[in-house]
């Protein structure tokens, strides 16, 4: 339908009528998103579980919706059939949006909502006497999306103009949430309610069969298709040097491939059905023929690039993704062998369902991936002797790499919330059960990569306890992000007295009119912080009484507070590289 100023509300409370259900989502999602923005302490993880759901009951209840205008139930059914579907919303809700995690937690969402998309355009055609109808209403839904998606950015960059208008004319502080309120509120609420009203019914789709938009034609034959063989030619030229080599493909090689396929597939599914007969463009033909027949040597390419890595590396939910996509390809390949046998239905259903089954279940992505590095985990601990009996034990002679790789694989747990699997590994509990604490508690550095074996940061614990400083005549503050040699900073006052931070001698010293009154040194101090530390890189949690260093001497008493440093390590001693104090000073 088309939207006008003259019948805007008339097409907004049709929208409403029609699709309730979906609407109240989109809702949703912009209120939990906002509510996000703006409690991030207190409702976080409660708007971000609300947001999820929000975004899949939206897609959802358009495919119900959709589903009971096809076989046309009576209004007291398909309201049945949608509360079933508000059950399985209240569900998921419940039992699958657990924060258990950010990538699995996002991962479900997407594999749902990708699926949920797919079985769009398949609900009102799902037959293949209505190929036709089925690619032209997909279209349209695409296109309105795009639309959608246009008229948002355009409002978001002028209503922020206006905003910003009106805070430099008139003075008005506007908050910097308000920005991310109204994207959110445009993005959530206002595109999906738009592409709703813009979705046509079945008699409607039925009624203008055509072939879509000439400029679509134009941009496949003379830009898209053009570019799919191109990169088809690079990529059969690599298998045709990896067979000349006998070599494994590089690892890289499958993101090239998977980038190749979206990109043929996209192109393949947007050529009209009815548009590649006898008299169509020879270039438009061909591609149409042999697009999927030469996809089998590429899937094949990519299941052995995946295949490498998981041998050297395990599975993770990218190269499972990977694996399944492969199979996938291969599989549609040998069914579209046949021009007779190419549906685009199937296309659609096939990976519809392989979505929602990688989502769920012991095969799962994100299930395989865990039990799959809790097993490199296992067994590489095993091998080093740090496991014996499936108990921690001590070992010496751990290179470095091993503490990286050891390191990765509890951080990995950790980003899932699985070190629970871990935890009969120890025989004392660990106080804090974090990724670094578990392999500082086999007596293991924790390192994430080169670089962070050969750096020493230490920050003060966040402490909100108000501190005693009675007694102190001054206060002066000292940062330094880059140490080189010969650094020092002074702070004076009234030009008579000078407080000097010496960086590279690790000296404090206190002058008065030219004359040095004291001069302590607190390399002792930071050489004894660093042995506290062994195993630590990089720690953000040291208590204040380990960076509070108090001296008396004749003449002053001084107080150094700490509240970052930072050490490059070095073979005969650890270099201060940055620091941040406070230092106060009690003249007698």
């Amino acid at each position: 339908m088309k939207v006008t100023w003259k019948n805007i509300w008339p097409v907004a409370i049709d929208t409403l009528r029609r699709f309730p259900f979906a609407a109240t989502c989109a809702v949703g999602a912009a209120i939990s998103a906002i509510a996000t923005n703006h409690y991030r302490d207190a409702l976080e993880e409660e708007m971000i579980r609300l947001l999820l759901t929000s975004m899949v009951g939206f897609l959802l209840f358009l495919v119900l919706q959709l589903f009971v205008e096809r076989i046309k139930i009576s209004p007291g059914r398909a309201l049945l059939v949608k509360l079933a579907g508000s059950l399985i919303l209240a569900n998921y809700y419940l039992f699958f949006t657990e924060i258990d995690g950010g990538v699995p937690m996002t991962l479900r969402c997407t594999q749902i909502a990708f699926a949920l998309a797919l079985f769009i355009p398949l609900t009102p055609f799902p037959m293949r006497n209505k190929l036709l109808q089925f690619w032209q209403f997909g279209l349209s839904l695409l296109l309105r999306a795009g639309y959608s998606v246009a008229i948002a950015l355009f409002l978001q960059l002028a209503l922020s103009a206006a905003l910003l208008s009106v805070e430099y004319l008139f003075g008005i502080d506007v908050s910097h949430r308000l920005y991310t309120d109204l994207w959110f509120l445009l993005t959530l609420m206002l595109v999906p309610i738009t592409f709703l009203a813009g979705i046509p019914d079945k008699e409607d789709t039925l009624s203008k069969v055509d072939s879509g938009p000439r400029w679509l034609d134009v941009t496949l034959r003379n830009a898209i298709i053009p570019t799919v063989l191109l990169y088809l030619i690079i990529l059969y030229v690599y298998i045709g040097k990896i067979i000349l080599m006998a070599s494994w493909p590089k690892g890289g090689v499958a993101g090239y491939v998977i980038g190749f396929c979206a990109l043929g597939v996209a192109s393949y599914v947007l050529i009209a059905p009815d548009s590649v007969d006898t008299e169509a463009p020879f270039l438009k033909r061909r591609f149409h023929r042999f697009f999927w027949p030469l996809l089998i040597p590429l899937s094949a390419m990519l299941f052995m690039s995946v295949w490498r890595r998981i041998d050297e590396y395990g599975v993770t939910e990218s190269r499972y993704a990977g694996v399944v996509l492969a199979i996938w390809l291969a599989t549609m390949a040998i069914c579209f062998l046949s021009p007779l046998k190419r549906n685009l239905q199937i296309l659609f259903v096939s990976l519809a369902l392989t979505s929602l089954v990688c989502a769920f279940g012991p095969w799962s992505a994100t299930n395989m991936s865990i039990q799959s590095q809790l097993g490199r985990l296992e067994k590489l601990l095993t091998e080093k002797g740090l496991l014996v009996e499936g108990k921690v034990a001590t070992a010496s002679g751990v290179s470095h790499a091993d503490e990286v790789e050891i390191s990765q694989l509890f951080r990995y747990l950790d980003q899932r919330k699985t070190l629970s699997l871990v935890e009969n590994w120890f025989e004392q509990p660990v106080e804090k059960e974090t990724a670094e604490s578990l392999v500082e508690a086999i007596g293991l550095q924790y390192s994430l990569n080169e670089y962070s074996s050969r750096w020493l940061n230490f920050y003060a614990k966040k402490d909100d306890t108000a501190h005693d400083i009675s007694g102190y005549d001054y206060m002066a503050k000292f940062s330094q992000r880059n140490c080189n040699n010969g650094t020092a900073s002074k702070k004076t006052y009234d030009n008579t007295m000078t407080i000097l931070l010496d960086y590279d001698a690790k000296e404090l010293s206190v002058e008065r009119q030219g004359e040095i009154i004291t001069k302590i040194n607190f390399a002792p101090q930071l050489e004894q912080l660093i042995k506290n530390h062994p195993n630590s890189s990089t720690r953000k949690d040291i208590p204040q009484e380990e960076l509070f260093f108090e001296y008396q001497e004749q003449g002053a008493r001084l107080l150094l507070e700490i509240q970052r440093v930072g050490f490059k390590k070095q073979a005969s001693e650890n270099l201060m590289k940055s620091i941040e104090a406070r230092v106060f000073v009690d003249l007698h």
